[in-house]
């Protein structure tokens, strides 16, 4: 698995809305969309600065939703990895939390992330909590899914599938860009996720739409 460029944007240029942006704040990479539900940027830096400030860095318990700091952008990753805190008001990641009703993940199965470089949109076939304890039955190494390796990543997504606490008909190929919302649960060493697949080219949302209302409850 090779890595890709950008599409139409094989120069890199940064979309006119993120210049804007970025004037404000460099650390902003990205906007993340979840109908009703979350309408945020996203930042990229380190893995702690935004656990405990906003997107404009001043400290604020609710921190800001950030992208894993080894995700490179220069090319189309094989994987985005988004962190946020699991706010009890259901700010930031506290909303993931909702999709484990199975009416709402029917209803809301799509996510829009644009980035610096490009648009994209995803639709999600797992959600659930996974392990960071390497034997657990639900372990995910999150690192593996950046793995060039196509036998690698296959093993992610069955994990990740595995863990789901739905049943999802939407496939998922190994070659497929993966978006992975992250964000904590009340056990340290579990972490609460909501994993889903770029939309390809070839693929139509209302079939999607089709297949999402199929699944069932494990």
């Amino acid at each position: 698995m090779d890595k890709v460029s950008y599409p139409g944007n094989l120069d890199l240029k940064i979309n006119r809305r993120f210049k804007a942006l970025r004037k404000e704040n460099k650390d902003i990479i990205g906007w993340l969309s979840m109908n009703t539900l979350l309408d945020e940027p996203v930042m990229q830096r380190d893995e702690t600065y935004y656990m405990d400030h906003d997107v404009l860095g001043k400290p604020n318990v609710n921190g800001a939703l950030f992208l894993d700091s080894d995700i490179s952008l220069k090319t189309r990753p094989y994987s985005l990895v988004i962190y946020g805190h699991n706010m009890k008001t259901g700010a930031m990641f506290g909303c993931l939390r909702n999709y484990e009703n199975i009416s709402f993940y029917h209803n809301h199965p799509f996510i829009a992330l644009e980035t610096i470089y490009e648009e994209g949109r995803y639709v999600i076939f797992a959600v659930g909590c996974v392990s960071t304890e390497p034997r657990s039955r639900h372990n995910v190494n999150f690192f593996a899914l950046h793995s060039t390796d196509y036998l690698e990543r296959k093993r992610v997504i069955d994990a990740l599938i595995s863990a789901s606490v739905h049943s999802c008909a939407v496939d998922v190929r190994p070659e497929d860009q993966l978006l992975l919302l992250v964000t904590c649960t009340e056990k340290d060493s579990d972490r609460r996720m909501v994993a889903a697949r770029r939309i390809r080219e070839e693929d139509d949302e209302a079939q999607l739409k089709k297949l999402v209302e199929k699944t069932w409850k494990k």
